[in-house]
C-alpha cells in the first residue's frame, strides 16, 4: 500500500533537496504533490538547517500565487 502525504496551506516541513543549488530564506521552489487532488506543492524556504537540508512551509497547492 502506498503512503500518499497531503499537504496543507502553512504547514512546516524539513526536507533534504537533492541540488547543487544554494537556497536562500524566502526562495521558493515546486515539488511535485503525492495525494489525490494534490499535482504541484509550492514550498518557501524559511531555514537552513544543513547542507541540502532546509525548513520549508507549503506556500501554495496546485497554483502559487505570491
Amino acid at each position: 500500500m502506498d503512503m500518499e502525504q497531503a499537504y496543507d496551506m502553512g504547514d512546516v516541513v524539513t526536507h533534504k533537496l537533492k541540488t547543487t543549488r544554494e537556497m536562500a530564506n524566502g526562495d521558493i521552489f515546486k515539488a511535485k504533490g503525492q495525494a489525490e487532488g494534490q499535482k504541484d506543492i509550492f514550498w518557501q524556504i524559511v531555514k537552513k538547517m544543513a547542507k541540502n537540508t532546509y525548513m520549508c512551509k507549503v506556500v501554495g497547492i496546485n497554483e502559487y500565487k505570491p
